[in-house]
């Protein structure tokens, strides 16, 4: 199989590797689609540290070509979202829902953890089960792919702001992370929602996307 591989700083090759297999717990997905986060754009131009070699691509989607033995719940077949972060949901931290705290965290196409697995740049991905979710049918690959920032940028408009319907939201920074909460505040019934920016282009589509304010600081 095909596999996007970060040998360098600045050098990506694709490189035929052998397909994964699965471990007990396992499963091995096709891959249909993954993000290009930042991150990945960072550590690609050296401003992220990461170990070569690498296959980034934290943010994939794709269906289910093959499962561990003890895997129970998912089957070839199907579709799914895959988590960047796993977990091994029995050690404290883990039993107080507290995931990312995992005394044996480990990281999917990223950063992070005492274990690595690489990520969604090849055809064929493998991770753990607890970080496989199933994908609505009615949902495209491509939105699909999206779920990781997305449900990021939830938590911090909804949980962590516990924003009301009818308030006033700001928004500073209406990059990828930046437009995905501001659609939040948006589709959650915000009053005001202001977007603050440099560029006026990422303005523009702020406004497109839900934004009853834009703002350049450097033309006020």
């Amino acid at each position: 199989m095909l596999a996007a591989i970060l040998t360098d700083v600045n050098k990506i090759v694709f490189e035929d590797i052998p397909k994964p297999k699965p471990e007990p717990t396992q499963v091995v997905v096709d891959v249909k689609a993954c993000g290009i986060c930042a991150t990945d754009h960072k550590a690609v131009r050296g401003k992220r540290k990461v170990e070569f070699p690498r296959i980034l691509g934290h943010e994939p989607a794709g269906v289910v070509e093959e499962v561990g033995v003890a895997v129970k719940h998912f089957k070839p077949g199907d579709e799914v979202i895959l988590s960047p972060r796993g977990y091994c949901g029995v050690c404290p931290k883990c039993r107080m829902n507290l995931f990312h705290y995992c005394e044996t965290t480990f990281s999917t196409g990223g950063d992070g953890g005492n274990r690595f697995l690489p990520g969604g740049y090849e055809e064929y991905m493998v991770t753990e089960q607890n970080n496989v979710f199933l994908k609505p049918k009615n949902l495209s690959w491509k939105a699909a792919a999206e779920t990781e920032p997305l449900a990021g940028s939830w938590k911090g408009v909804i949980d962590y702001s516990n924003m009301r319907v009818g308030e006033s939201v700001i928004v500073i920074g209406t990059g990828g992370i930046g437009m995905l909460c501001l659609m939040v505040a948006h589709a959650a019934g915000a009053g005001r929602l202001i977007a603050i920016d440099t560029s006026d282009f990422a303005l523009q589509n702020a406004l497109r996307l839900g934004a009853t304010h834009a703002i350049n600081p450097k033309k006020v």
